[in-house]
């Protein structure tokens, strides 16, 4: 149980949320942030009463920690927390303990000496010549297929993965053996140089940027 300011003991826990969200709409907080914390406390909040907690007082680490570690549903099953969203997790109670004691609801904190999940750093390195030939000659193991040659070769002309979706044919110039990319978000597209490999491929199969003949610019933009 957490210790909590004279007269607060019984707070109801949709009390609480009502209290927490409306002292976030009157930080200095971007509205996305609100809304972000908002939705981790409810669920926090939602996951204690399903444990048996009715009022602020019946929370206790016990059951932060057992929803710092609660499955999440995705990609059609259950997985388990990632130590980004484990810690995210604790950062949104954090606030709603300090936010309690802010307004006088609550005097203690049930996340303290609870220890943040270290957070994940994923190095990342580029292909070597060998890797990249591999990923080259996987891509143009057909003649018949063109989408991932297209890929490949704009990716390898520096093309971002949002930037690839949205290439048409006529960005494509392989008479110069460039292309054009970031026409997007960039208010000028950025012209790079294509692999000689992409362009020397073109040429043996003539809709390596098409991946069907004859469609529209806009259906070409979205197989690509």
């Amino acid at each position: 149980m957490i210790e909590l300011a004279t007269g607060d003991r019984n707070m109801p826990l949709e009390d609480a949320a009502e209290a927490a969200i409306s002292w976030l709409a009157r930080s200095d907080y971007l509205e996305a942030t609100i809304r972000k914390y908002a939705n981790e406390i409810g669920r926090f909040l939602a996951s204690s009463r399903c444990r048996g907690a009715a009022t602020v007082g019946d929370l206790d680490q016990e059951m932060v920690l057992q929803y710092l570690d609660e499955a999440v549903f995705r990609h059609r099953r259950l997985r388990s927390a990632a130590a980004n969203t484990r810690r995210w997790r604790l950062t949104a109670i954090r606030k709603l303990f300090a936010i309690l004691r802010t307004i006088g609801v609550a005097v203690d904190d049930p996340t303290r000496g609870i220890t943040s999940p270290e957070r994940v750093t994923t190095l990342t390195r580029p292909f070597t010549d060998g890797e990249m030939v591999e990923v080259r000659n996987a891509a143009y193991r057909t003649v018949d297929d063109t989408r991932e040659p297209a890929i490949v070769a704009i990716a390898e002309a520096g093309g971002k993965t949002n930037e690839i979706a949205r290439v048409a044919p006529q960005d494509i110039n392989l008479v110069e053996a460039t292309i054009r990319l970031g026409q997007g978000r960039r208010r000028f597209g950025l012209q790079v140089a294509l692999h000689d490999l992409a362009v020397g491929q073109s040429q043996r199969q003539p809709f390596v940027f098409l991946p069907l003949p004859f469609v529209s610019i806009d259906q070409a933009g979205r197989q690509l």
